[in-house]
């Protein structure tokens, strides 16, 4: 398995001093099929140097959406870790992406 992409991330903010700031990250197998029900887990790196970790189950598109609220400007970077299913193996060195960031002002 690999990550195949991520969706750039997306901060939105209205009505609030609060930012949405959202990836999708896509995983396909070694043939570039969609793979559904994998375990992704994401560190989303904040502006002040924090870490936030999420762990989502990809779609049948082979998908998973990730997001943090923050008032932080600044750069977020969201950041592939682990990629887990049964019966498949995840190879960091494949990926098309690994990693995105954003900078929110």
């Amino acid at each position: 398995m690999r990550c195949r992409s991520f969706c750039w991330p997306i901060a939105c903010g209205a009505f609030s001093s609060n930012f949405r700031v959202r990836a999708t990250v896509t995983i396909q197998d070694a043939s570039h099929v969609a793979v559904p029900a994998a375990s992704v887990t994401v560190n989303i790196t904040l502006p002040n140097a924090s870490v936030v970790t999420q762990t989502r189950t990809t779609n049948t598109n082979g998908s998973a959406n990730f997001s943090v609220t923050s008032s932080q400007t600044g750069t977020y970077t969201f950041t592939v870790t682990i990629v887990t299913k049964a019966g498949l193996t995840y190879d960091p060195a494949a990926n098309v992406e690994t990693s995105a960031s954003i900078i929110v002002q």
